[in-house]
């Protein structure tokens, strides 16, 4: 017998099935499977297939549910525009009232009735009453057209209100939909159950979030990769989620706290080191830089300074790496251009073929009259 999909205690609404989603009342048509094989290995493997099929069909019928609930929403949505169209119409021709009450209208109307009827007059004059409560008579029908038209206003505006409150209401079953269908798709792409995601916040200093980040999000793709993990930086509140299993959660917040307690140090080395960290026969440098990958190394050659950043141990041990460094400079004065060209040659080549043989910084100074000086840095 399968096991039954996961629960996840969410309710949709209205338009929702039972809680727990998909379940029994939703799920009458599950597949049921039962190993038929006697083999061990072949119930295993069939137990596998059934939980496979059991997630795919929750996928499946959660984006059904999802597409669903969205048409509905573009529906109503839809309605509510053709409502307001409506209500602008009706605001616009409503008709306009007579001056007096409808109250005093009557009035007049009863008043000039009974002047018609309780004493003789002239026809002239008789018609000329009749005219008069005619044209008050008209007045009253404006009157209720009036009153029948705001009624119509307000009957328009109830089922506006209605619609928005369904609108409001599918907007936010869809909005939950999203997330238990974007839940399932995170597990199947972590591997686990939906059941087994929790999300942990870690807070980030603002200037570290880019570093955290890495080059086009190199760090977080890796720590994703290597823990199985789903990891998204908020620039905003300066928080780094991290989404996955309880143990897979843990192992991510520990790499990335390799990144988020990074600290920044300034070095300041004498100039015979730093001028030969900046040749092309500087091998040290970059044996530094490889040995410590986590540590951002940056040479600013204008202030002759060496800026580090990161996890407060590697950049101690970076640190020590460029202090241990035993670079010594000597001089040595050249007398007379037959030297100089020796040490130099003809186009400068034997200098720069000694210099890369013996990885040291050669340089040739030019004095007062002939005299020039040879610097070596090594």
């Amino acid at each position: 017998m399968s096991s039954p999909p996961p629960s996840y205690g969410l309710s949709l609404g209205p338009l929702a099935v039972p809680d727990p989603i998909m379940g029994s009342a939703s799920l009458a048509g599950w597949s049921q499977h039962s190993a038929t094989d006697t083999d061990d290995v072949s119930q295993v493997t069939d137990a596998f297939s059934v939980e496979e099929k059991q997630q795919f069909d929750l996928a499946k019928k959660l984006g059904q549910r999802l597409d669903d609930l969205t048409l509905e929403r573009d529906r109503t949505q839809r309605q509510v525009q053709v409502e307001q169209q409506q209500l602008n119409q009706l605001n616009k021709s409503q008709p306009k009232r007579p001056r007096d009450t409808k109250s005093v209208l009557q009035q007049r109307a009863k008043q000039l009735e009974r002047d018609r009827v309780s004493r003789s007059m002239p026809l002239s004059q008789e018609k000329s009453l009749i005219r008069q409560i005619d044209g008050i008579k008209k007045s009253l029908r404006m009157h209720t057209q009036a009153d029948q038209h705001q009624q119509t206003i307000y009957r328009k505006k109830a089922e506006m209100a209605k619609a928005r409150e369904l609108l409001k209401t599918l907007n936010a079953q869809v909005a939950k939909m999203e997330k238990v269908l974007s839940k399932v798709d995170l597990a199947e792409k972590l591997n686990c159950t939906p059941a087994d995601i929790v999300m942990r916040e870690i807070d980030c200093p603002i200037k570290l979030l880019q570093y955290v980040s890495g080059a086009d999000g190199s760090n977080v793709r890796a720590i994703e990769r290597k823990c199985s993990v789903d990891i998204s930086i908020d620039k905003i509140r300066a928080k780094i989620r991290v989404q996955g299993s309880t143990s897979a959660c843990i192992e991510a917040i520990q790499e990335l706290k390799h990144y988020t307690c990074a600290v920044d140090m300034e070095i300041t080395p004498n100039s015979d080191v730093f001028t030969y960290l900046l040749s092309r026969q500087s091998a040290p440098l970059n044996a530094i830089k490889e040995s410590h990958p986590e540590v951002i190394i940056d040479v600013w050659a204008n202030i002759s300074r060496i800026k580090l950043r990161g996890h407060p141990t590697n950049v101690d041990a970076a640190k020590v790496a460029f202090e241990s460094l035993a670079v010594t400079s000597q001089t040595r004065p050249l007398s007379g251009s037959r030297e100089v060209h020796l040490v130099i040659g003809k186009t400068g080549e034997i200098l720069r073929e000694t210099s890369e043989k013996h990885m040291v910084i050669m340089d040739v100074t030019k004095g007062s009259s002939e005299k020039c000086t040879l610097r070596i840095i090594g």
